[in-house]
C-alpha cells in the first residue's frame, strides 16, 4: 500500500512532537517542557523562524498521540462563500440581477429564498456580491435609477410560485344591520407566471378565514 505524502507543515509539527516525546516529561513537568519548547524558534517550511504558543504545542502532541502524522495535517476547511453554491444557484442569482439591475443584494437573497432556489441562511451579502462581480453584474446601472420596478419578478413556469393578495372592494348592504353598509374585501391567489387567478373569495372580513377559503 503506497504511503501518504506528508505536508511540510505536518513535518514541522512533528519536530516539536518528537522533541517532546524524546524528553518524556513526567506529569508535573509537562507544562514547563512545553514552555521551553515554545521559547525555542522553529523553522517554517520556507525557512523563516517562528515561535509557537505552549497551548498550540500541547494540541499537536495530543493530535499525534491520537492519530499519528495524519493528526498533524491541516484540517480541511469547510466550504464557505461561493464554494457552497451549485452552478444552478449561481445562475439564479445572476438571473435575478439581470432581470432588474437595480435590485439590491438583500432583495436578491430574499427572492432566491422565497422561490426555494437556495436554502435559507446559505446566501450572504458578501457571497452574492462576489458572484455578481465575477459575472460582471455588480456595477450599478448608468443613469438615474428608477424605484418603480424594484420588486418586479416573474417565475419561470406556471405553478412555480403562487402569491396571495387582499384588496378592498365596494361598500354593500350589511346583512347583519338592515340599512347599514359594510366594506367588502377580495381575497385571492394568483399564479406568478401566468397571472391567472387560481381562487378568489369576496367577504365582509379581512382576516385569515376568507384567505383560507380562497386557497381551498
Amino acid at each position: 500500500m503506497p504511503m501518504k505524502t506528508v505536508s511540510a507543515r505536518a513535518l514541522v509539527r512533528f519536530q516539536v512532537v518528537s522533541a517532546y516525546l524524546a524528553i518524556a516529561p513526567p506529569r508535573g513537568e509537562r507544562a514547563q517542557v512545553l514552555e521551553r519548547l515554545a521559547a525555542k524558534p522553529w523553522s517554517l517550511p520556507d525557512g523563516r523562524p517562528f515561535l509557537f504558543r505552549p497551548e498550540t504545542l500541547r494540541g499537536w502532541v495530543r493530535a499525534y498521540q491520537r492519530h499519528g502524522l495524519e493528526g498533524l495535517e491541516d484540517t480541511p476547511r469547510a466550504r464557505v462563500g461561493v464554494g457552497v453554491l451549485t452552478p444552478e444557484q449561481i445562475e439564479v442569482i445572476c438571473a435575478l440581477k439581470r432581470q432588474v439591475p437595480e435590485r439590491s443584494l438583500d432583495r436578491v437573497i430574499q427572492i432566491a429564498e422565497e422561490l426555494d432556489k437556495v436554502p435559507k441562511g446559505v446566501l450572504k451579502r458578501s457571497t452574492v456580491h462576489r458572484v455578481l462581480k465575477a459575472h460582471g453584474l455588480s456595477k450599478r446601472p448608468k443613469g438615474k435609477a428608477s424605484t418603480a420596478d424594484l420588486d418586479r419578478f416573474e417565475a419561470a413556469w406556471p405553478n412555480d410560485l403562487w402569491q396571495s393578495d387582499m384588496r378592498t372592494g365596494p361598500y354593500l348592504p350589511d346583512p347583519a344591520k338592515p340599512g347599514g353598509r359594510r366594506r367588502t374585501w377580495l381575497s385571492l391567489f394568483l399564479d406568478d407566471h401566468s397571472r391567472c387567478i387560481l381562487g378568489a373569495v369576496w367577504s365582509f372580513k379581512s382576516d385569515r378565514l376568507p384567505l383560507m377559503r380562497a386557497f381551498r
